[in-house]
């Protein structure tokens, strides 16, 4: 009797630890200085466009916009900018909380890979990401009506969460480590020889809706392209994390088949799509969101005795990564928030 009361204590008190760390997510996203990312001050000339009714975007944008100056007419940005951080961080604990055996790793691990850019810089993205991570258990459950629900609100955030509709299809049995090891070579191999479909595409978008024509056309002559690298440091995490999953997968739940599945197609057409670098980012961030569940497994697989040693290793190599993408490659900007402060 006494052991189990420790023990609802205990659950007590990491639950409470779990929700005030992402509590405190929320807060920094949220209130977080114009200008820190590089989206924030694009979204603030955006949401009064959407106010006013002069922007084609995702209607939740639209719709959040409003709702944000009915709440705060002298200052609608800061209020949209707080909602997607709510909804964002909110869904990602939720996801966490309900499916990680180590809960305050993943919650680290998205820190660290993907809180930078889903939450703090393209913030419609970083829902539509989450709302996937919902729909993870109906691809497993093969519940086709919810996962379709799930799919079209995500959609409604970002279009680009179309992309998620053919993983329904995935197979839930064990997977096959030859076929996955050679789909990565192979779009390996491909990625040297992709840059001249970039051409083909800029002149064969006349059937898509303007707007998505729009975009892809700015996307795909945006002239920093040409220094884009698909091997980068974010992408060797998740890579990583694939292969070394997948020597022991004949040790993986059925849910847990999936994601690694998820994770190699990803990583697969991130490769493959790597002549059109926001498309190759986007399923890479899109289908990887599953490493921050992943990384435990892979952690699992070592034995007792060199777990601390190698989760040192892998937070040191998280941190690493975030130090570059964040600070070197100028994504956020740390300068500002001294003067904030």
């Amino acid at each position: 009797m006494i052991n189990q009361s420790k023990s609802i204590s205990n659950k007590s008190i990491d639950s409470f630890l779990f929700y005030s760390l992402a509590f405190l997510l929320i807060l920094i996203a949220g209130f977080r200085p114009f200008g820190f990312d590089k989206d924030s001050l694009g979204y603030a000339t955006l949401v009064n466009l959407a106010v006013n009714g002069k922007l084609a975007i995702e209607p939740t944008f639209i719709l959040i916009s409003k709702l944000s100056y009915l709440i705060s007419p002298g200052n609608p940005e800061r209020i949209t900018i707080l909602i997607y951080s709510v909804l964002n961080i909110s869904i990602i604990s939720l996801i966490i909380h309900k499916y990680s055996n180590a809960k305050f790793v993943s919650l680290l691990a998205y820190f660290l890979l993907f809180y930078p850019l889903l939450t703090l810089t393209q913030i419609r993205f970083g829902i539509a990401c989450a709302i996937f991570g919902l729909s993870i258990k109906d691809i497993v459950d093969k519940r086709f009506l919810s996962f379709l629900f799930k799919t079209i609100i995500a959609t409604m955030f970002h279009y680009s969460a179309v992309l998620i509709l053919p993983l329904y299809f995935l197979s839930t049995k064990t997977l096959n480590k030859k076929f996955y090891l050679l789909l990565i070579i192979f779009s390996f191999i491909f990625s040297f020889f992709s840059s001249g479909l970039i051409s083909l595409l800029v002149n064969n978008l006349v059937f898509l809706p303007t707007y998505i024509e729009t975009k892809l056309q700015q996307y795909l002559v945006y002239k920093d392209y040409a220094e884009f690298n698909v091997i980068n440091s974010f992408s060797i995490i998740l890579i990583s994390i694939f292969f070394v999953t997948l020597l022991k997968a004949e040790k993986l739940q059925v849910r847990e088949v999936v994601m690694l599945k998820v994770l190699g197609i990803g990583i697969a057409i991130s490769l493959v799509c790597s002549f059109f670098p926001t498309l190759s980012v986007r399923i890479l961030y899109l289908y990887g969101i599953v490493s921050i569940f992943m990384v435990i497994k892979m952690i699992g697989m070592f034995s007792a005795n060199s777990k601390g040693i190698f989760f040192v290793f892998i937070f040191y190599l998280y941190l690493l990564v975030a130090y570059k993408i964040n600070y070197v490659n100028g994504l956020l900007n740390f300068e500002l928030v001294g003067e904030y402060l």
